[in-house]
């Protein structure tokens, strides 16, 4: 619209210019015909209404223009009027036509653009600046805010758009600083509406509340249009200009389209999300179920398998997905009937199992057959169809739906013959194995069986009938199976007092005389009249105690085993064992080991941080004596363990006991066993376990778990220890086989850096050595043997001492290192080789002369004062491989501020993610290091070796430098 505006005022110019000279030269015959030049410019820049303006303008000029000439009123200054008329006409359907094309264009454009950027975008806020430009900048339009509905009560700007160049930052800062309610402002009028808003001055409406930072920055036309997902608005998109900008109805229909297409991506994001949050969800149940759910396609193989199929059926998900359910786990009697059902279901959509509860057999991994409850679902939108299984062992239910089937019919024997059938009842509920009960609308128990009065802790039912006031809760804790307190309402006999049937809950009782724990599978039913109301309740008690703590042990066994495995620092992985052990094994864990000052408490463990210290302050004055008849001493003597399942009942027998009976008051334990951590028949430390106010009371099952965690315990611990001496030996053979320090060399400096890598057990194979060989020499020596290990390591006390040997009797380095490769050949039979660079060194008044040969080894770098560097020496044959190796013997001068830098290949192996040394790197890096020390050039190669491997080296390090002094 701008370059609209700047031909107008051009062609206008033009039609004055052409003016102005015909008042000038009066020559207005040839310069009326020149009037036609400001309509034709303006045709091909103008819009229709500027270039009419401009043929007007020409034709008012031509007309007094004509009042100059002879031939004014002639027939030919009428048709030169004309043809200023009808040229002026035409530029007008010129400029109609070309404005039409630009503005399809644009909006063509438009369209595409917006499809684009929603075909590469994730959500509406991430596209938002992209989708403004592809809006705004075709159109004309400059500034450009997209508002989102945020909790559906207010607009929010989520994204900016301005043309490059044009200034609007506080006027974008004003916006993004407001939030916009429905109805309120230009965004919120819109949102109410549902419909485009178009302003020509945006200046002059009341519902325009940014009219001053919109003035400053030269605002004035504008337009605001919905973005709908059906008929709800989610964001409002608005857009401005500076000038003013009269309604374009097609552009309205057209910023409707693009909010209903911006609003179906909107709805599809949502959507992708409401799918990937479904998955979400279905995995994490899947996981977690206590059921087991299985998958299958239209040709019955299993897709997914989850844990709790594992565990029911007795494979593995490995072995389950991609076979055939029916060959899995379903019974032979049950397989045809089985496929034929599927096959009907794909072949015509029907069946009659889908969502129904049914109950049939399964078949675990060994063949033997039990009841489950399954239900079969499909899964909606999958072709070929897939299905769903939810598969519930169901064998317990059947026990017990058999036991209360026979009370029942018990019950309604007992309508006919009251008396009679309650005899029955009784005398057979007496020999079930179970606990059970009949519990009246009040609450009062009018039934229990032998096994309920000992669950219960009552001599007989008569015994029982006379307790008063709450009793249960008086004689026990009941807490839920994860040890909270179970609220009264949530008790099966309470649920079907209420009308429930089928409740069913574990509960834990924990006997409040004793700390006693049992865990119990309480099922109900309720038991109704003839009217339908609950006349009384049938409980009956299964004591899983057993299953449960056999269950609890098997988890913390494990846990703590993780624990073991993942350091070596025994008293860390003592304290975390112990952590882990409280509460869910006892309430105190406490370790003691042998040490040099006496019994030393290595890790201390209690839910309360303020007993730990107080219990760790009494060790420290009251330490462990060797001499005790009981506890951690007297373990550790005699290996054996002891279980205390009452500790204030014992009776102190020395005065430190007596001593310390009062503080065992202090911390309230009630009961207490100690165990030895035994490994490889040797006891390494006692493990006690204790409890206090859980009032839990340790039985022979608590001692087998906790000897077992012993014994874990004391594994690790002589694990630990043995990898720390075989450690200690292996530095120790390793620093055997290199020099304690470097000898000092007249006129020489020399410098090492040895950096092993392998485990801390293992000798690595680098090696280096420098001592003087006789007369006025010294010899160098940098090797590297195959492999690591105690094999290794006598291959290179081999070379070291057989070089030493050498170098007394041989100058030339070619002969040293043949004489290595005879005693490697003739002295080992395991094939292993090494490689070795060689030198003879002898100091001279201004520098030194070396002589040097290499066995297979990375050539040393020479690095001149000036900065130069080369490799010196020929590379040889591998030393221990070959009978005739060949060797070349070279030799060299070095001036003051010469080096000659030796290494393994380890330097230059360094392939780590952001960087890398090879030869040519060690080259570069070594050149930067003219004028160094030795020892500093020494640090610098290894730190460069080691930050190329990211900081942790795949071999040994090596690097061998001497200098002469400058």
């Amino acid at each position: 619209m701008r370059d609209g505006r700047g031909v107008l005022v051009l062609s206008l110019i033009a039609v004055c210019a052409v003016a102005a000279v015909d008042l000038a030269v009066g020559e207005s015959t040839v310069l009326v015909e020149l009037l036609l030049i400001g309509p034709v410019v303006a045709a091909f820049g103008a819009s229709p209404s500027q270039t009419a303006i401009v043929a007007l303008f020409a034709l008012g000029v031509a007309i007094p223009l004509g009042l100059t000439s002879n031939d004014f009123g002639t027939s030919d200054q009428l048709t030169r009027l004309a043809a200023v008329g009808l040229v002026g006409g035409l530029a007008v359907g010129i400029a109609r036509l070309r404005t039409d094309r630009e503005r399809d264009a644009a909006r063509l454009s438009v369209q595409y653009g917006v499809a684009r950027v929603l075909a590469e975008a994730d959500s509406l806020e991430s596209a938002g600046p992209q989708l403004l430009q592809a809006i705004a900048e075709p159109l004309g339009w400059e500034v450009g805010h997209l508002w989102e509905v945020r909790g559906g009560v207010a607009l929010r700007v989520t994204a900016t758009w301005r043309r490059p160049g044009f200034e609007a930052a506080e006027f974008e800062e004003n916006s993004r600083q407001l939030v916009m309610g429905r109805g309120f402002g230009m965004p919120g009028a819109v949102w109410e509406s549902g419909m485009p808003a178009w302003f020509t001055n945006v200046l002059e409406s009341d519902q325009f509340t940014r009219s001053d930072t919109a003035r400053k920055a030269g605002l004035r036309g504008a337009l605001a249009f919905p973005i709908r997902v059906g008929s709800e608005c989610v964001a409002v998109i608005e857009l401005f200009v500076r000038e003013e900008r009269e309604p374009d109805p097609d552009l309205l229909v057209l910023t409707d389209g693009l909010g209903s297409l911006i609003g179906e991506f909107v709805e599809g994001v949502a959507a992708a999300e409401a799918v990937r949050q479904s998955e979400a969800r279905k995995t994490a149940v899947f996981a977690s179920s206590l059921d087991a759910i299985i998958t299958i396609d239209h040709e019955g193989c299993i897709v997914e398998f989850n844990r709790a199929a594992e565990q029911m059926f007795g494979r593995t998900a490995e072995e389950a997905v991609g076979s055939e359910l029916a060959e899995l786990v379903v019974p032979p009697s049950l397989r045809e009937r089985h496929r034929a059902g599927l096959r009907r279901f794909v072949a015509t959509g029907e069946g009659n199992l889908l969502g129904r509860r049914i109950e049939l057999s399964g078949m675990r991994a060994g063949g033997s057959e039990f009841p489950v409850e399954l239900t079969i679902n499909l899964i909606g939108g999958t072709q070929p169809p897939m299905f769903t299984g939810t598969v519930r062992d169901i064998t317990r239910r059947r026990h017990a739906d058999e036991e209360r089937e026979e009370l029942l019919r018990l019950e309604q024997l007992a309508r006919l013959d009251a008396t009679q059938a309650r005899d029955q009842l009784q005398a057979i509920l007496r020999g079930v194995a179970d606990a059970v009960t009949a519990q009246a609308p009040d609450g009062r128990l009018l039934f229990a069986n032998d096994a309920a009065l000992e669950l219960l802790g009552f001599a007989s039912f008569e015994e029982l009938q006379s307790a008063t006031g709450d009793w249960i809760r008086d004689r026990f804790e009941i807490l839920d199976e994860d040890g909270d307190p179970m609220p009264t309402d949530r008790l099966p006999g309470r649920r079907a007092l209420a009308g429930e049937r089928g409740a069913e809950e574990v509960v834990r009782f924990r006997l409040r005389a004793t700390g006693e724990e049992r865990w119990s599978a309480v099922k109900a039913t309720p038991i109704l009249d003839d009217d339908g109301f609950v006349t009384m309740a049938i409980n009956v008690i299964e004591d899983i105690t057993t299953h449960k703590r056999a269950e609890r042990a098997q988890r913390f066994l494990a846990d703590s085993s993780a624990v073991l495995g993942a350091s070596l620092e025994t008293a860390d992985v003592l304290g975390q064992v112990a952590t882990l052990a409280v509460p869910e094994v006892a309430d105190w864990v406490a370790v003691h080991m042998p040490g040099e000052s006496g019994i030393e408490l290595v890790a201390l463990a209690h839910h309360d941080p303020e007993f730990v210290k107080r219990a760790a302050e009494l060790d420290r004055q009251m330490p462990t004596r060797y001499d005790s008849p009981r506890g951690a001493a007297n373990v550790l003597r005699t290996g054996r363990s002891e279980l205390y399942p009452d500790v204030p009942q014992l009776r102190p027998e020395t005065e430190d006991e007596r001593a310390r009976q009062q503080h065992v008051r202090d911390f309230r334990m009630r009961s207490a066993l100690v165990v030895p951590m035994v490994a490889r028949g040797k006891t390494l430390g006692a493990l006690t376990l204790a409890t206090d106010q859980s009032g839990r009371r340790f039985d022979e099952q608590d001692l087998e778990l906790a000897e077992e965690l012993a014994r874990r315990c004391g594994t690790a611990v002589d694990n630990a220890r043995l990898f720390s001496e075989r450690a200690y030996i292996a530095r120790t053979l390793q620093q055997s086989l290199l020099p304690a320090e470097l000898p000092d060399i007249p006129g020489i400096e020399a410098a090492a850096r040895f950096r092993p890598t392998g485990e801390g057990n293992e000798v690595g194979g680098d090696f280096y050595d420098l001592f003087e060989s006789g007369g006025r020499g010294w010899t160098v020596v940098m090797g590297d043997v195959c492999g690591k290990g105690p094999d290794a390591a006598a291959v290179t006390a081999l070379a070291r001492y057989t070089l030493r040997a050498a170098a007394m009797r041989e100058r030339l380095p070619s002969r040293s290192l043949a004489l290595l490769n005879e005693a490697l050949l003739r002295q080992r039979d395991d094939r292993r080789f090494c490689t070795v660079a060689y030198a003879y060194l002898e100091p001279m008044s201004e520098g030194a002369r070396v002589g040097l040969a290499s066995g297979g080894h990375p050539l040393p770098l020479l690095l001149r004062a000036d900065g130069s560097v080369q490799q010196v020496g020929e590379p040889g044959t591998l030393l221990g491989v070959v009978p005739d190796p060949t060797f070349a013997d070279r030799s060299l001068s070095l001036a003051p501020g010469d080096a000659l830098v030796f290494y393994t290949d380890g330097v230059i192996e360094g392939r780590g993610a952001n960087s890398s040394l090879d030869e040519d790197g060690l080259a570069k890096l070594v050149a930067t290091c003219a004028g160094a020390g030795a020892d500093a050039i020494a640090a610098r190669v290894e730190d460069a070796a080691v930050a190329a491997q990211d900081g942790s080296p795949r071999d040994d390090i090596a690097v061998l430098v001497l200098r002469v002094a400058a």
